[in-house]
């Protein structure tokens, strides 16, 4: 300090970065047809908690396509993120009103970051689920993409001690 006394330095309260995994991808895939949560298949992130008393931070970053089908109809879908056995996020909801038609869509970089408590050191995976919330009857009121205009989602999940 500049009055020349001492810093006092505190002790180390954790928070120390235990393990990371992460997962990135530019796979366009077409979530259209998805009239219950789905789970995109090639978009799962795997990770085994080194200490049951630890924190996980999970972040995804997503590049969601939301079309309508025509000026009559609206493109309405909602993803959830999965960690294993141990839970399902709320669902993020992500509207696009009717347009102009087909033409008319919007894309969204969509984040969505979590801490929650390891409670175990068992190996779980992280997926994302997706819903198509605009079918109807099984009309396929909306159209729905991950990645459709080159876009990159990916996912990352961080181990920190407690």
């Amino acid at each position: 300090k500049s009055d020349g006394t001492d810093i006092a330095w505190g002790t180390d309260s954790g928070g120390k970065v235990l393990g990371y995994n992460h997962l990135s991808t530019t796979a366009a895939t077409d979530c259209s047809a998805f009239a219950d949560f789905t789970t995109i298949g090639s978009f799962a992130l795997s990770y085994t908690p080194t200490a049951s008393n630890s924190k996980l931070l999970f972040m995804a970053m997503l590049q969601i396509t939301v079309r309508a089908v025509n000026s009559s109809y609206y493109g309405n879908m909602e993803i959830r993120f999965k960690h294993g056995s141990h839970g399902t996020s709320e669902a993020i909801s992500i509207y696009q009103g009717p347009g102009s038609g087909a033409s008319t869509a919007h894309t969204w970089p969509i984040t969505y970051i979590s801490q929650f408590d390891a409670q175990d050191a068992n190996a779980r995976d992280f997926e994302v689920e997706i819903h198509n919330a605009s079918m109807t009857g099984g009309n396929n009121n909306g159209h729905l993409y991950l990645n459709e205009y080159s876009g990159r989602s990916s996912m990352q999940v961080m181990e920190i001690s407690a």
